[in-house]
């Protein structure tokens, strides 16, 4: 168990909306749209995020480089505290500044059971701010990577990518909420099975998670996300934000087939807007838990900031539910789609994905789901919709306050007086944003709507939200 320490007042002070929500925001968010993917992190030119526009973000949001969240610990790293005796001792080396077991002799399978003993036997610091991993890796891959990278060590392979990621969440508006830390590498035998790497934290108290090279030969430099330029694989990162952070992939809100539309979609809408890709949008889809994109987003920076503030970072009993394709069911109490006085009168009719019966299911992963209706609306006079939460995903969330990602995307199909129609997807992320930036209770989104004529690659996906009193 971690140590607990003395809790500065601020972060005390920044927690409170998480916990009651209590606060009131008066400005605005605007995210910043972006095209395409990013330059690496490399610090050369086009940064791998947008720059956000002081004056449309909301008042604790200032700027992409300022830290407003204080460190809830101190920095400097306490020596392990002994808990119990163990009657053997496996020693490490630091190799390329990362401790590394097994090194001149790689473990057994009973070697590895001794060494979690051995690793639980003195209480390590688990930080807020930080993730914490163990990296295992079979013998003869370990040294078929030194052999093909020109001598190049694992662990110094191991430590630019740590180094990368956390690169990628300074780039964020909120920097240092979480970095990560790769622990330990451990050498195995090659026929040595690693504990699951999700839930590594049953086997080794001070690793949120682990990652295993043990079954097939690792050549970086072949593998699709591998940027040559600074010599990062950015698809093993995006393993990493699922092993060690817990992550979902953001890319399963796709909905992928017209196969489950009903006729009022099929019959109306064209073919380009029958189908969904979280993952392409250019507001918030340029994301590293979206096909290994080379930046984290501002959903994910929000995500991560939010187990801060909850100090739920190594609860892995909240946290590893959430890499499963489910996503926090938290959202307003109350939602105002603000489409303006040209959408007055007119009807809205919302869609929710739901998950397709198991005997029913083809085989690709983005077509267990079909649309269904699950609203009518009609606009005020001067385009407003209001609904509460429970209009907007009806599935019943489970005990963890989780939604299945099949269920967290959302159609809305709009009829003016006069017969035109517009459309629009959304899902689940849209209202997580403005929940974990203060909106718990009430919220307007003003937003784009489709026409026939659009493109969903070129479109303006971005949401302005605001709260009541700026509407």
């Amino acid at each position: 168990m971690a140590r607990k320490e003395q809790e500065p007042q601020k972060m005390r002070e920044l927690r409170a909306p998480f916990q009651k929500g209590a606060l009131a925001l008066s400005a605005f968010l605007f995210l910043a749209a972006s095209s395409g993917y990013g330059k690496p992190p490399d610090g050369r030119e086009n940064p791998i995020i947008p720059t956000p526009t002081p004056s449309l973000l909301p008042i604790f949001l200032t700027s992409p480089t300022s830290t407003p969240i204080p460190e809830a610990f101190p920095t400097a790293i306490k020596e392990p505290t002994e808990l119990f005796i163990i009657p053997f001792n496996f020693e490490s080396k630091i190799i390329d500044s990362m401790e590394t077991f097994g090194d001149d002799k790689p473990l057994s399978q009973t070697d590895l059971l001794k060494l979690y003993k051995q690793l639980n036997s003195k209480e390590q610091e688990m930080r807020n701010d930080t993730y914490y991993g163990t990296i295992f890796i079979a013998k003869k891959i370990i040294d078929e990577f030194q052999i093909t990278n020109g001598g190049e060590t694992f662990q110094e392979f191991l430590k630019r990518h740590e180094k990368a990621f956390n690169q990628m969440v300074q780039e964020q508006p909120y920097p240092d909420t979480n970095k990560l830390q790769l622990r330990r590498l451990i050498v195995v035998e090659d026929a040595v099975e690693p504990p699951y790497c999700y839930t590594l934290n049953n086997e080794i108290k001070d690793s949120d998670g682990g990652w295993s090279f043990v079954e097939n030969l690792y050549f970086p430099k072949k593998a699709p996300y591998y940027d040559k330029n600074v010599g990062i694989d950015y698809g093993l990162e995006h393993e990493f934000a699922h092993a060690f952070l817990h992550l979902p992939d953001q890319y399963s809100l796709d909905f992928g087939s017209s196969d489950w539309l009903p006729e009022s979609i099929t019959e109306n809408v064209p073919a380009q807007w029958k189908k969904y890709s979280a993952s392409s949008r250019n507001d918030i889809g340029q994301d590293l838990m979206n096909n290994a994109n080379q930046r984290i987003g501002i959903y994910t920076n929000l995500q991560i900031l939010r187990r801060v503030l909850q100090e739920e970072v190594h609860n892995n009993k909240k946290t590893v539910p959430e890499v499963w394709w489910n996503f926090p069911y938290e959202i307003p109490e109350k939602t105002t789609f603000a489409f303006g006085k040209d959408y007055s009168r007119a009807a809205v009719d919302i869609f929710q994905s739901v998950e397709v019966d198991e005997d029913k299911r083809p085989s690709e992963y983005n077509r267990k789901k079909k649309l269904e209706l699950i609203g009518n609306y009609t606009n005020s006079e001067d385009g407003n919709l209001t609904l509460t939460k429970d209009k907007l995903f009806l599935t019943p969330n489970n005990p963890d306050n989780l939604i299945k990602a099949e269920n967290s995307t959302l159609f809305l199909l709009v009829t003016t007086t006069d017969g035109k129609q517009y459309f629009r997807w959304m899902d689940i992320r849209d209202f997580n944003i403005p929940f974990w930036l203060g909106y718990q209770e009430q919220i307007n989104m003003n937003f784009k709507l489709a026409s026939g004529k659009d493109d969903p690659k070129t479109f303006d996906w971005r949401i302005k939200y605001s709260n009541e009193e700026n509407r």
